[in-house]
């Protein structure tokens, strides 16, 4: 009994003991939606001891039970908390309504208030971004942010964009704004890369003032994208698939009362010409007429000689894009795997694009670190009849313009098992049926991203940080772009269609080899100090970034076996060519920010670099 008794009393004082030491507890600081409430300070009331939440709204702090938690900030209600017997807690913060007390990420991922702040920022947060369930960053971003112009440079699979801050500002040079993504400038190529589930929200700064602690690089404006390091305490498992369908709305308007034709008779009237792409022939009146030469065995195509003006639009394929999303997130981690498969409008266009992304954070009192990693990989089967001949006459897209209106083009899509949609049989005397351009001209190719990024921080005094980022990105793409020998036959030669009599061509090929790489590294110590009405931001730093590439490309246009795509079944020389490219920029940076009252201030920033 004595010995029941005695284990019992050591359990209590253990017990009382464990509740009377201060542990690590970890928390999220959320507003009433349960978004994350970043550069939230959390103290323990009655003491000094404090810290500030992370991007996420995350915090570490030593406390016991029974200690109270005082979280504030700019914009936000005093609010306590008390600390219970676990190693979590959740405190959601009301946010006062006013103005000009929202925190934004500024340049180096600084918080500020837009108060403090002498240029225009925007911020587009993660619900804006994923409600209409974008594929990249680029769609989400556009139409939310005055200034920002996103224009599509086509309708391919591979979706690519041009962006622009503010207008144009050089004729000749670049005119693109920087990328940020944690931190770290990256190239603005990677933008396609980055899954917009994994973002916490983009910061917008809009002039070269928000970026000049970047130096020439910033002079576009920049993108500052934060991703996701975690939830608020619990684990999440999230998953979700979508499905969006595109259709081509609209074509060239194009007249529908003439038929094919490029001469007119005596009395001025445009007369019928079965084998031209040219419509000024004579007016449609529903007959039925030939089209194209005559066949091998004597006989025509014929069709009736009317306007067909939606048979170009059902020429394009419907674009279909599959979206699958699974993600994982719990206090200090985060992971997602997204699944992207692009089937285009271009008829047999397709591009699979897989993502993984990770990150987690940690903090130790003063002592804070972080990191993100992402991996994407694209494999994709495109047209690449531009990248052949001229660039022009091997497109679909202008061989499908130059056809008349009367033409059924949708009914020649066999031209492998059909004579009159065969390049020998189709009505055309100058230009190629698009459905061959399709199969013929092919861009078969693999990309893989890698980029991530590890970030370090000490907080020495409740005044001074120094803070340490390291970024790296790797880029490669392998491709291989082909284009099988035409024969025209010797019956098409003897008629004597136009193309066939210089249209042959042997099959030709080209490997394309790129990698590029960058390393970018920063160091800075900010001080935030006030005395009395006068504000004090201070910060100093130094960055060095390395950037490498090299491009190698084997090409040759005259194959001794049809099909063999391979460069070693050349006749002649191949063509080669290789490019290698190295930089390197070092960078001393300074900005002093004076604020007094809370309601003035005066910024200054100035840069010095090194570049070879």
């Amino acid at each position: 009994m004595r010995k029941i008794a005695s284990l019992f009393t050591m359990f209590m004082l253990f017990t009382a003991l464990a509740f009377g030491q201060d542990r690590t507890i970890t928390g999220t600081v959320i507003d009433e939606k349960g978004d994350a409430l970043p550069g939230a300070s959390v103290t323990k009331k009655g003491t000094r001891t404090g810290v500030s939440a992370d991007q996420n709204g995350q915090f570490r702090i030593l406390a016991k039970t029974g200690d109270i938690l005082v979280v504030s900030g700019a914009g936000l209600e005093p609010t306590e908390a008390t600390v219970s017997t676990g190693t979590t807690i959740s405190i959601s913060v009301r946010r006062l309504v006013i103005a000009g007390t929202e925190v934004v990420i500024t340049a180096l991922g600084v918080a500020r208030q837009p108060k403090e702040l002498g240029y225009s920022i925007s911020k587009v947060k993660a619900a804006e971004l994923t409600q209409a369930k974008s594929v990249n960053l680029a769609s989400g971003l556009t139409g939310k942010v005055s200034g920002l112009n996103i224009q599509g440079v086509n309708n391919g699979v591979f979706q690519d964009t041009r962006i622009t801050l503010r207008g144009i500002r050089s004729l000749t040079g670049n005119n693109q704004p920087m990328l940020i993504l944690d931190g770290v400038p990256i190239s603005l190529n990677f933008l396609s890369s980055i899954n917009p589930n994994d973002i916490t929200d983009v910061t917008i700064l809009k002039s070269a003032s928000a970026t000049a602690v970047y130096g020439p690089d910033g002079v576009n404006g920049a993108l500052i994208v934060t991703t996701k390091k975690g939830s608020r305490t619990k684990p999440q498992v999230s998953v979700g698939h979508t499905v969006q369908v595109e259709r081509v709305s609209y074509m060239p308007e194009l007249q529908n009362q003439f038929g094919s034709g490029s001469s007119v008779d005596a009395l001025g009237y445009g007369v019928y010409d079965p084998i031209e792409n040219q419509c000024y022939g004579d007016e449609f009146d529903g007959s039925l007429r030939e089209i194209g030469r005559i066949g091998p065995d004597g006989s025509y195509y014929k069709t009736p000689y009317k306007a067909l003006p939606k048979e170009k639009r059902r020429f394009w394929a419907s674009g279909v894009t599959n979206q699958t999303d699974l993600s994982f997130s719990t206090g200090d981690f985060y992971m997602s795997v997204q699944n992207v498969l692009v089937q285009g409008i271009m008829p047999k266009d397709v591009n699979r694009r897989i993502s993984v992304h990770a990150a987690g954070n940690k903090e130790y009192n003063r002592f804070k670190a972080s990191y993100s990693v992402n991996y994407t990989k694209g494999n994709y089967d495109v047209n690449a009849g531009g990248d052949f001949g001229n660039g022009r006459d091997f497109e679909p897209y202008w061989n499908l313009i130059n056809t008349p209106q009367n033409i059924p083009i949708t009914r020649f899509k066999n031209w492998r098992t059909d004579y009159w949609a065969s390049p020998d049989g189709y009505f055309n005397d100058y230009y190629s049926n698009p459905y061959f351009m399709i199969d013929n001209f092919r861009a078969r190719g693999r990309s893989e991203d890698i980029f991530g990024n590890l970030e370090l921080s000490f907080k020495a005094t409740n005044w001074l940080t120094f803070t340490y980022r390291l970024g790296a990105t790797i880029a490669s793409i392998t491709e291989k772009k082909t284009a099988a020998a035409l024969q025209y036959g010797t019956f098409a030669k003897a008629s004597g269609k136009a193309i066939a009599a210089t249209g042959d061509f042997a099959s030709a090929v080209a490997d394309i080899s790129n990698t590029s790489s960058r390393i970018n590294s920063e160091f800075f110590a900010s001080i935030r100090k006030k005395f009395g009405k006068i504000d004090v931001n201070v910060l100093l730093g130094q960055s060095f970034r390395e950037d490498n590439s090299k491009n190698v490309n084997l090409s040759n246009s005259n194959l001794f076996a049809p099909q063999l795509f391979n460069i070693s079944a050349r006749r002649g020389d191949p063509t080669v060519g290789q490019s290698d490219f190295k930089s390197r920029l070092e960078r001393f940076f300074g900005k002093i920010s004076l604020g007094y009252n809370n309601w003035i201030f005066l910024e200054g920033t100035g840069s010095y670099d090194i570049d070879s």
